[in-house]
């Protein structure tokens, strides 16, 4: 059996992926997140829903 420490040196384990916030309001922001995107992802062209989503991964990175 490989420790912990090998699954992660080899990729096998990926605690970033797993991150999920302890934040009460975390599941209702995050549903309001999606009905929104999903919202405008209706409204505008694929192109313009595109540069929306990009923009918003950088605001996400900002956000840290």
């Amino acid at each position: 059996m490989k420790s912990i420490l090998e699954e992660l040196y080899h990729g096998k384990i990926r605690p970033d992926e797993n991150i999920i916030s302890r934040d009460p309001q975390y599941r209702s922001i995050h549903r309001k997140i999606s009905e929104s995107l999903d919202k405008w992802k209706g409204m505008l062209s694929e192109e313009d829903f595109n540069e929306l989503e990009a923009y918003w991964i950088y605001i996400i990175k900002l956000a840290g």
